[in-house]
């Protein structure tokens, strides 16, 4: 008889060591349980098998690869049985011939004690075997084991002595759960947003581009010298002229009355003043009025004066050397201008400089001193170096009709051969700024714009 008990305690020892083997060679927590769930019923023999993750008191894993519910009469079973038998007690049997007096209704409710009736009534009666499972190193568990026999066969005393000293062995072999593991898709977009990111935080210089225009950099301007009709225009835009050259010629009708009416006038003053000196010889009011009638004279004499001052001024002429600077010709001959309107300029075209049209919403960004990037469309792939030496301030519009202002660059190098009227675009660089608030600047402009942020 002992040699029986002896020989099945060591077939005992042998499944259980084997198990525990095989948990030792398993890292995933799941699969660990799910390996504990299945072949526990080659240690101690039972029907179903449950792995149960504490505190949650939550079926986790069941035998034959059954996924348990975690709302179902099973799991409420577990979890008023786990709040008669405890936790920490040891392995404790539960059915028709071993169980609580009483569930506690305050404790489980009614339903759940119901759900525990159920569960030991089935099968021809159940006999359940509740086996907390100890942590290691006197950590508290996290599993528990509930194994059930049916048609009320009993678990022995020899049996629960066995889970008592075994379950240590078992609880210490599972391995603690692994946070879930990415899939490499997910990894990798992981790893592409948090390469966007770092990449939208590099600092990088500000980029305003905006249209550009070479100018005259110290241009002469002409300006008519009185009100008046232009009748003719004398020159050319881009012809060369010199100091005394005439540059257009006003409609003399009116000044020329206007000298014949003074001509006129200095006459009668002159024969006036004749004859009332004439008479002063023998008429005493006469002698009184010489001196009035020499003022009339004298005015007179300034009138006409003025009056042919005006003539000479019809003929405007070039005071400097340079090219005429026009941008329509055909809008000066019969213009009516008035006298300070600027009509033409004459400047030295190998002296240029950049006028550069920023938007509005970009001016901000521009600092005197920033450096510029000239790309002329008549060579779009060379680019040419200037520097901004002056900020505007008023408002005007662009060629593309935006609300822009403008600023002024001079070349940083020798100037290059380029004549006033070209045009090509401009890249000014300025305060270093996230690549994201470059990148994303200008369309959220416009989406405040359209939604009047």
């Amino acid at each position: 008889m002992k040699e029986g008990r002896r020989e099945a305690g060591e077939l005992l020892l042998g499944r259980l060591l084997r198990l525990c083997t095989a948990l030792a060679g398993v890292r995933d927590a799941d699969k660990a349980g799910q390996l504990l769930a299945n072949r526990i019923g080659e240690v101690l023999a039972c029907e179903r098998a449950v792995l149960v993750s504490v505190p949650a008191l939550l079926p986790c894993q069941a035998s034959a690869g059954v996924k348990p519910a975690e709302r179902s009469v099973l799991a409420d079973a577990i979890r008023i049985a786990a709040g008669e038998l405890g936790l920490g007690n040891g392995p404790a049997r539960l059915g028709h011939s071993a169980r609580p007096a009483q569930v506690r209704s305050e404790v489980a409710g009614e339903a759940l004690a119901d759900a525990l009736q159920r569960v030991i009534a089935a099968q021809g009666g159940t006999q359940i075997l509740w086996w907390p499972l100890p942590g290691r190193d006197g950590e508290p568990g996290r599993h528990a084991l509930w194994l059930e026999r049916h048609r009320g066969r009993a678990w022995t005393d020899e049996e629960v002595l066995f889970a008592h000293r075994f379950g240590a062995m078992l609880g210490a072999l599972m391995p603690s759960p692994q946070p879930p593991r990415l899939g490499a898709r997910r990894r990798a977009l992981l790893a592409g947003l948090a390469v966007v990111l770092v990449a939208a935080l590099v600092p990088v210089p500000a980029a305003v581009t905006a249209p550009v225009q070479v100018v005259a950099a110290e241009p002469r301007h002409v300006f008519s010298a009185l009100d008046g009709v232009i009748a003719t225009l004398e020159v050319a835009p881009g012809q060369q002229v010199e100091p005394g050259d005439l540059l257009l010629r006003m409609d003399t009708r009116v000044l020329e009355k206007n000298v014949d009416e003074a001509r006129q006038s200095l006459a009668v003053a002159q024969a006036e003043l004749a004859r009332v000196r004439a008479a002063s010889h023998y008429d005493a009011s006469a002698r009184a009025r010489v001196a009035v009638t020499q003022i009339e004279l004298e005015r007179a004499q300034l009138e006409l004066d003025f009056q042919l001052a005006q003539l000479e001024r019809a003929e405007l002429r070039s005071e400097l050397s340079g090219q005429v600077l026009l941008e329509d010709p055909d809008r000066l001959p019969g213009a009516a201008v008035r006298m300070g309107e600027r009509l033409l300029s004459i400047a030295d075209t190998r002296v240029t400089r950049l006028r550069i049209m920023v938007p509005l919403a970009d001016f901000s960004l521009v600092d005197e001193g920033a450096p510029v990037q000239v790309t002329l469309d008549r060579s779009p792939l060379s680019a040419l170096s200037a520097q901004v030496v002056r900020r505007g301030y008023s408002v005007q519009l662009s060629d593309d009709q935006l609300p822009s202002i403008a600023v002024d660059a001079d070349w940083r190098a020798m100037p290059p051969a380029v004549l006033p009227g070209a045009r090509g675009t401009a890249r000014i660089t300025g305060e270093r700024i996230p690549l994201a608030q470059q990148l994303l600047r200008k369309p959220l402009q416009a989406l405040r714009r359209a939604w009047g942020l």
